[in-house]
């Protein structure tokens, strides 16, 4: 398990199936904090403007919580996503941003 915090700056979280990144602006200049090989990743912003962009990441739109259905030990990958502004999900595979999610306290997302 791997926790990434932001700042109170605007920090910009990047997901991939094989990479979370966490960058930003601090007090003491440009930092970047990666989590590569964890099953679980939290992820948490600051009090600024914090983005997230996940590509071929699965939210359920309807919960934004786990997937009722499947254990979490089954998911290849999961990131907890608490206090971003925003929230883009893209899709490698035809380049679109395929939804967004503005203001939720907290996501879950997962990579199959």
């Amino acid at each position: 398990m791997a926790d990434l915090s932001g700042t109170t700056g605007i920090d910009q979280l990047t997901g991939m199936p094989t990479e979370v990144s966490l960058s930003g602006t601090n007090a003491k200049g440009s930092f970047a904090h990666f989590a590569k090989g964890f099953d679980k990743i939290n992820a948490f912003g600051g009090a600024g403007q914090d983005k997230a962009v996940l590509t071929d990441a699965v939210v359920d739109m309807a919960t934004y919580g786990p997937p009722p259905d499947v254990p979490l030990e089954d998911l290849a990958q999961i990131l907890w996503l608490n206090q971003f502004e925003k929230i883009e999900l893209w899709d490698s595979a035809t380049g679109e941003k395929t939804a967004e999610i503005d203001n939720v306290d907290a996501v879950f997302a997962w990579w199959e």
